[in-house]
């Protein structure tokens, strides 16, 4: 069965041989080939690192000119830092525009601003309120309140000096 199943298809094409390249008769020919190549690779490398330049400029303006924006908006330092990082990298809620010449602030998933008006949005928000510094802060805490110098009614005597470097000479106080 299987014999005659095969009888009836047609025979199997025989591959085709593949013309091989042949060596260009002029030997000038291929130094000139070779030169191309080499160009060609060394104008791609170039033009890579160009772009590749050009990407970390532009990465580096958005990034300041959002340090610029939170710095006028009250945030600076390392909150600043960590805004920008959170901003540009984590959430990708800051970008430039499409043509390049404006950065936008992305507030909802189709909506993108100008990014003064984004940040003052932003600030509003939750995530915001851990990067502004403290407000209505009247001391940290870390010291006592300082006791106000007592000043005497009237200068002290020669006797009441001698007294007290004698007392500090001694190690009396």
């Amino acid at each position: 069965m299987k014999e005659e199943l095969t009888a009836l298809l047609p025979p199997k094409p025989e591959p085709k041989e593949e013309k091989k390249k042949e060596a260009p008769a002029n030997p000038d020919l291929k130094k000139f080939e070779d030169q191309i190549a080499a160009l060609t690779k060394q104008a791609d490398e170039a033009r890579s690192e160009r772009d590749e330049e050009r990407r970390k400029m532009r990465d580096a303006t958005l990034r300041q000119k959002l340090t610029d924006a939170l710095a006028t908006a009250g945030i600076d330092g390392v909150r600043a830092r960590h805004a920008v990082g959170l901003l540009v990298d984590a959430e990708k809620r800051v970008r430039w525009s499409d043509d390049g010449d404006a950065v936008l602030f992305r507030r909802a998933e189709d909506d993108d601003v100008e990014l003064g008006e984004g940040i003052k949005s932003w600030l509003k928000s939750d995530d915001a309120k851990l990067y502004l510094p403290p407000r209505g802060a009247t001391g940290s805490g870390d010291r006592p309140g300082r006791a106000t110098p007592r000043t005497p009614a009237e200068p002290p005597t020669r006797g009441d000096v001698a007294d007290g470097l004698r007392r500090a000479l001694l190690g009396q106080i």
